[in-house]
C-alpha cells in the first residue's frame, strides 16, 4: 500500500514538473517572436480578440512623467 502511495506521489510530481516545463518552453518560443515584430504588429497581436482593449503610452521627458490613454 505504501508503495502505491509513493508511486502516485512520484507520478504526480513528475506530471507537475512536465507541465511546468512545457509552459516554460512555450513561453520562451513565444518570446523569441517579439524582437522581430514591428510596433504595428506588436500592437495588433496584443489587442487581438479584445475589442475593449485600452492602450496607455507613458513618456518621461526632463524627469517628468506623463501618459496618454488611447
Amino acid at each position: 500500500m505504501k508503495k502505491r502511495i509513493l508511486l502516485a506521489v512520484i507520478l504526480m510530481i513528475f506530471a507537475i514538473c512536465m507541465t511546468a516545463g512545457g509552459f516554460i518552453l512555450y513561453g520562451k518560443s513565444q518570446m523569441k517572436k517579439l524582437p522581430g515584430l514591428s510596433f504595428a504588429e506588436s500592437l495588433a497581436y496584443t489587442t487581438m480578440d479584445n475589442p475593449d482593449a485600452v492602450i496607455s503610452v507613458g513618456i518621461i521627458r526632463d524627469g517628468k512623467a506623463s501618459f496618454t490613454v488611447y
